[in-house]
């Protein structure tokens, strides 16, 4: 088995292992962890270090709390299981493939999550729009 078949292999049982829209229904957790986010950016670098930093604080904390969920996501590729197929055969081909797999999931998580949040935060804004323009 050559690199780029064992590469392909990887990246196609990653694909195939992955559950995009639970890591979407994660990446809704964005939302709340921004609006926190945005609270506590605003007392920590607002309040309590100098008030001329309350609104960059308000709004590295929200962009903090969107990108937590993928962050957590990308890094819980780590407590997944690789499961080898009977075509490796070496302890090379076994390290190249766990980490192309693992690094596959990842991307795949990090992307399905991020994806989630936008999908929240774009849904967020129409509720608010509807809500103002219905009064």
């Amino acid at each position: 088995m050559t690199e780029k078949q064992l590469v392909y292999l990887a990246k196609k049982n990653a694909q195939e292992k992955h559950f995009g829209a639970l890591w979407s229904v994660l990446g809704l957790t964005g939302v709340p962890c921004s609006a926190f986010g945005s609270v506590f950016g605003l007392l920590v670098l607002g309040e309590v270090i100098d008030k001329s930093l309350t609104f960059p604080g308000f709004i590295l904390g929200g962009v903090f709390g969107a990108t937590f969920p993928s962050m957590l996501a990308k890094g819980s590729s780590r407590l997944a299981s690789t499961a080898y197929t009977p075509e490796i055969k070496t302890k090379e081909q076994e390290i190249k493939y766990k980490r192309t797999y693992k690094s596959e999931i990842a991307l795949m998580r990090q992307k399905s999550t991020a994806i989630g949040t936008l999908g929240g935060v774009v849904a967020f804004a129409a509720f608010i729009m509807l809500v103002i323009v219905g009064s």
